[in-house]
C-alpha cells in the first residue's frame, strides 16, 4: 500500500527527478553560484555528530522551508544534490542505514569537494 503524498511531497519528487541526472561539473556549477556563506561552510567538510549533515546545516533551513523547489535555481541544485536518493527510500531508516544512506553520504562528501573540501571522508556509515 503506498500513502499518498501531498502536493508538496509531489513538488519535492518532480524536483529530484529533475535533479537526477546532475554530473559532477553541474554539481561545481551549482556550488560556485551560491552565496559565499554556503560555500565557507561547505568547504569545512562534514560535521564531525553522525548523522549531522553539514550541507543542510550550510543551506540553513530558513532558506528552504516552506519554499517551492526549482530545479534551475542554482542553490535548489546544489543543496537538492545530496537529496537525490530520498527517491528510493522506502522505509523509515533508510536515511541512517543501507544503500540509500550510503548513495546520500556520498553525494554529500561530493557537495563539499565541490565547494573546495579536500579533507578525509569516513567510509560510509562508519560510526
Amino acid at each position: 500500500m503506498t500513502l499518498a503524498k501531498t502536493p508538496r511531497q509531489q513538488g519535492f519528487v518532480r524536483f529530484l527527478q529533475a535533479i537526477a541526472h546532475m554530473t559532477d561539473d553541474d554539481l561545481v556549477a551549482a556550488v560556485a553560484a551560491c552565496p559565499l556563506d554556503v560555500r565557507q561552510r561547505l568547504i569545512s567538510g562534514p560535521l564531525p555528530r553522525r548523522w549531522a549533515c553539514g550541507v543542510c546545516e550550510a543551506f540553513g533551513g530558513a532558506r528552504f522551508h516552506g519554499g517551492t523547489p526549482d530545479a534551475d535555481d542554482p542553490m535548489w541544485r546544489a543543496w537538492g544534490y545530496h537529496e537525490v536518493p530520498k527517491l528510493r527510500m522506502r522505509r523509515a531508516n533508510d536515511c541512517h542505514y543501507g544503500e540509500h544512506a550510503d548513495e546520500t553520504y556520498r553525494r554529500t562528501i561530493a557537495t563539499y569537494r565541490a565547494a573546495g573540501w579536500t579533507g578525509e571522508a569516513k567510509e560510509v556509515n562508519a560510526a
